[in-house]
């Protein structure tokens, strides 16, 4: 498995609207490299419009914290 091959499919997936597939390799991309944060933003697109937007902040709150450059969904 891999964390980068989990994210871009987790980002075609979210390009195609199947955000609620998208989640899961998403999330596993995560898990394989925590120190990656360039999936969070992604994720917290899907979870936004999946209506889950506690963890959609959460998810981009992480990312600020973790990233030094600005994402414009953050502002």
């Amino acid at each position: 498995e891999s964390a980068a091959l989990d994210a871009l499919l987790g980002e075609v997936l979210q390009s195609h609207y199947r955000f609620a597939e998208s989640v899961a390799p998403l999330e596993r991309a995560l898990a394989q490299e925590p120190d990656n944060e360039e999936p969070l933003p992604v994720l917290a697109q899907s979870l936004a419009h999946l209506g889950r937007e506690t963890e959609a902040r959460a998810a981009l709150e992480e990312h600020a914290r973790r990233s030094p450059f600005p994402y414009p969904w953050r502002r």
